[in-house]
């Protein structure tokens, strides 16, 4: 009965389990440490680290607002040089102006839909950054605690290897010593075989739950690619229609200054020649 018993306890501890070799894995894509703590420097740098995560979202939290910036800079920049390298403006006719001012009409109303369009998309890419920073710590809770159980499991191994060791010092008890001491250790076994059938259960549960919250970060993230495209393409839209408003009330204010001058030299001509005669 020692026999199998030794046995069996040495098959147990031989064999690895699954979850430990993962454990292993994601510790080494990661920089962590077994123990979860103690992470060294140049492990931060890897591209599956915790904080590399951290500041990859922190970067596209303010993405949106720097590349506002972007874009107002090069649209002024852009503005100056058109009206430095503009051709002279032709004259403009009435029905020309008149339809200008129908478009400008028209594009300032388009422009403050945009706008609003685009302040709705600013507030819902921040909800879904917020959803995203949740899910990510709630991973990070996940893999502490499954971290933690693995610690747990190799604590019971050490426990059966003290077994095994107290086994061979006793060989020189009585029949009825060796068989008490027999039974007490293997209702430990048991108790802790149970514990570790129990362990395996929530580190299942908790691998379930990590996988599916992966899954509604990555559609999150899929979903928020689209809204930051989509917010790109109104504000190309709104740059371009407010260039050919500019460029129209440009022309009609030279065409009016133009005029008036023309009518203030032909009125003065006029009246000089009406003097003079």
């Amino acid at each position: 009965m020692d026999t199998e018993l030794k046995r069996d306890i040495r098959e147990f501890k031989e064999r690895e389990l699954y979850l430990h070799s993962l454990q292993k894995e994601y510790n080494r894509q990661t920089g962590l440490s077994f123990s979860g703590s103690n992470t060294p420097v140049q492990s931060i740098n890897l591209p599956l680290h915790p904080t590399t995560l951290q500041k990859e979202l922190d970067d596209y939290k303010d993405y949106a607002g720097r590349l506002e910036e972007a874009l107002i800079q090069r649209e002024t920049k852009e503005k100056f040089l058109r009206f430095i390298l503009q051709d002279p403006p032709h004259e403009i006719s009435t029905d020309e102006y008149v339809s200008a001012e129908k478009k400008a009409i028209d594009l300032e109303r388009q422009i403050r839909a945009n706008q609003e369009k685009m302040n709705d998309l600013k507030n819902t890419i921040k909800q879904k950054t917020s959803r995203v920073e949740t899910l990510h710590s709630r991973i990070s809770t996940d893999v502490d605690q499954l971290t933690r159980i693995i610690d747990d499991i190799e604590k019971n191994t050490k426990l059966l290897e003290q077994v095994e060791t107290q086994l061979d010092q006793q060989t020189g008890l009585s029949l009825d010593e060796a068989m008490k001491i027999e039974e007490q250790l293997t209702d430990e076994i048991i108790q802790v075989n149970m514990d570790i059938d129990e362990r395996r259960d929530r580190i299942s549960r908790m691998k379930k739950e990590a996988t599916e919250n992966q899954r509604i970060v990555d559609e999150l993230e899929t979903r928020w690619e689209g809204l930051k495209q989509e917010a790109s393409s109104r504000q190309v839209y709104t740059e371009q229609h407010l260039q050919k408003l500019n460029e129209a009330t440009h022309r009609y204010f030279f065409f009016t200054l133009s005029f008036y001058s023309l009518f203030l030299l032909s009125f003065s001509s006029s009246y000089v020649n009406y003097l003079l005669s």
